[in-house]
């Protein structure tokens, strides 16, 4: 087999072989890092268990490791949305909800992507909420997709803000990340 190597608009082809070698050097070259950086860190924090186990197995030392989860306080969500119906095509829109960073690894663009194609099929009201100041021309991106879609009257940016104020107010909260 033969896999594409793309480099500044430019492309070469590497054979199966050579391109399996390089993802194992990268594969390597990145534990490596990993290594050096729990090696440096005073603690290690993981979003869940079995991350915390994965970077245990990569060699962060267990008695550095915490979890920290990323999450919601579900007891508290379930009370403020019991009994709330769930839109329908003869009620409101869908309201869909992103809480993050607008940087490329949360994957915004797929996002707005995915509203567009939503569209077709159901009134969503999106509103992707959080700081855009990290990588402003992703930002930017994000923005002139939007426009480029035509999709302003569906998709507001918004400030960040405390999530039990978010939380009432969208139907999906969605990760693209």
């Amino acid at each position: 087999t033969r896999d594409a190597l793309r480099t500044e608009g430019t492309e070469r082809t590497v054979d199966g072989p050579t391109a399996s070698a390089l993802r194992a050097m990268w594969a390597r070259f990145f534990r490596t890092l990993a290594r050096c950086a729990y090696d440096r860190a005073s603690t290690v924090v993981s979003l869940c268990e079995a991350s915390r186990r994965r970077q245990i197995a990569d060699g962060a030392p267990a008695e550095r490791t915490l979890v920290v989860p990323n999450g919601i306080d579900f007891e508290g969500f379930h009370a403020r949305v019991r009994g709330t119906p769930f839109p329908t095509a003869d009620h409101r829109p869908v309201r869909v909800g992103f809480v993050g960073r607008l940087v490329p690894i949360k994957d915004i663009v797929t996002l707005i992507r995915a509203c567009s194609l939503a569209l077709r099929v159901v009134d969503v009201d999106v509103r992707i909420f959080g700081p855009t100041d990290e990588d402003p021309p992703y930002a930017r991106r994000c923005r002139r997709l939007v426009e480029k879609l035509g999709l302003e009257r569906v998709i507001r940016f918004e400030e960040a803000r405390p999530a039990d104020r978010i939380s009432p107010e969208i139907d999906i909260l969605v990760l693209t990340s």
